[in-house]
């Protein structure tokens, strides 16, 4: 008996621990139950994702259907097999120039063209089949050509494969009038095959955004500079010439630490040309000389990027805002950003004009580009630096009234500085730095910055 009653005290303790410990701890309730806030009445929400960056994505069309695009003479499909995003992408193959093209209702982008972006995904099979001809487009006119928008095929940086493509709405240039932003119902991309070569386009995840969308970190230590402005910038001089202070070939000449963009948006470690697609005659020029003379006693993590968009030929009225090498350069330098901070501008430019006799009002619209570029790239006081053209090339009065310009324009634009030439000579054609000069102008425009 006394055995039984010390059992049925013992369940009862047991049981009374047992009710207590769930009291304090609700957790311990069975993994089938239910846990009911007492202050939730059924109607609260569940909280927003925190966006403390106020990023904003539109997505436009995910091609998961080709309903709405043509690709006239293209076979075009819907591949589930190869796609970025969803379940699918759109695929044209073909030789005929349209490649995408679609006229729908209006869509409004509710993002202030100076802050938003048009960003996809571009599958293209062999750049190699391509004349280089074409072209991204929008409209707000239900065709081309009419209140367009659009971005060269050299805007869009493509490789062989897939491209996260990352275009600037300001930055397009305009033709038949400006885009109605708010009122977009046309898109086209077309490029141009040679010779009838069959090439694959696939494109996919048609978004608005008001951030650059590639997921890359800037890191404080990459400094970039902007080479821009025609073939002296570009560099023409001899790769076989001995470098004046490094005592090997210009074409031995590198650094682990400075990297150049290369074509397919990808860092290398740089060296002479910084530009190889300008020519036959790509050569020497100032940047990377620029770029040692900016490590020179830097501290050792800091890194030195260079993007190089000149274009031998180039006149002024290409690097205004709409002009045909404003984009590109704007393109590449938006992708480079999301890798480190852009520092500067090396500006070299105005023999093409001058030899044009167009050499009035060069100076105005150089300011015209110093603000698209401060503007695109959101620093108003991003340092630009303007090189003088040859002074003493064969006594060429127009080279003369381009270099005079130059005063006048960093005294009415703030962190402007006028890069000398004096003493500098030609490579024997009275038109182009030789390897030595070219040296020197880099050195200068690094001994100017540092100031």
């Amino acid at each position: 008996m006394k055995s039984k009653n010390l059992f049925l005290f013992a369940f009862a303790m047991l049981f009374f621990m047992t009710i207590a410990c769930k009291k304090a701890n609700p957790e311990l309730k069975k993994d089938n139950e239910e846990h009911v806030d007492p202050d939730d009445d059924g109607n609260n929400l569940p909280p927003e994702e925190e966006n403390p960056d106020n990023r904003i994505t539109l997505s436009f069309d995910k091609l998961e259907n080709n309903e709405g695009w043509q690709s006239p003479g293209n076979e075009l499909i819907i591949d589930q097999t190869d796609k970025t995003e969803g379940n699918s992408s759109l695929k044209s193959e073909g030789s005929s120039t349209g490649r995408f093209i679609s006229t729908f209702s209006p869509f409004n982008v509710t993002i202030h063209p100076d802050e938003a972006y048009l960003c996809f995904s571009l599958y293209v099979s062999d750049l190699s089949k391509l004349t280089g001809a074409g072209q991204f487009e929008i409209s707000s006119s239900g065709k081309a050509d009419l209140n367009e928008t659009a971005w060269g095929l050299n805007h869009l940086g493509l490789k062989n494969g897939w491209n996260d493509v990352i275009l600037k709405l300001s930055a397009g240039s305009n033709t038949g009038g400006t885009t109605d932003f708010t009122a977009i119902n046309f898109i086209r991309f077309y490029a141009n095959s040679k010779d009838g070569e069959s090439v694959i386009f696939k494109i996919d995840n048609i978004r608005f955004t008001n951030f650059y969308d590639n997921g890359h970190v800037a890191d404080p230590n990459f400094h970039i500079y902007i080479l821009a402005g025609q073939s002296n910038m570009a560099g023409y001089g001899y790769l076989t010439d001995i470098h004046p202070i490094l005592n090997i070939k210009y074409a031995d000449v590198s650094d682990d630490r400075i990297l150049v963009l290369n074509a397919e948006n990808e860092w290398k470690t740089a060296i002479h040309p910084l530009h190889p697609g300008e020519n036959e005659n790509a050569g020497v020029g100032p940047g990377l000389d620029f770029a040692i003379k900016m490590l020179e006693d830097a501290d050792p993590k800091i890194k030195i990027g260079l993007i190089p968009t000149a274009k031998g030929d180039s006149n002024v009225g290409h690097w205004i805002p709409g002009g045909s090498l404003y984009g590109p350069s704007i393109g590449k330098s938006l992708f480079a950003q999301t890798d480190g901070v852009i520092k500067g501008v090396l500006y070299l430019q105005g023999e093409a004009d001058a030899f044009a006799n167009t050499t009035v009002g060069w100076g105005d619209k150089v300011k015209l580009i110093i603000q698209g570029y401060r503007k695109e790239l959101q620093d108003p006081n991003l340092k630009f630096l303007i090189g003088e053209i040859g002074r003493d090339f064969n006594g060429k009065e127009s080279f003369t009234l381009i270099n005079n310009q130059i005063p006048e324009l960093i005294q009415s634009v703030p962190n402007t500085y006028k890069i000398s030439s004096e003493g500098l000579t030609d490579r024997g054609d009275a038109l182009h730095f030789d390897s030595k000069s070219a040296t020197q102008l880099g050195i200068r425009y690094a001994e100017q910055l540092k100031k």
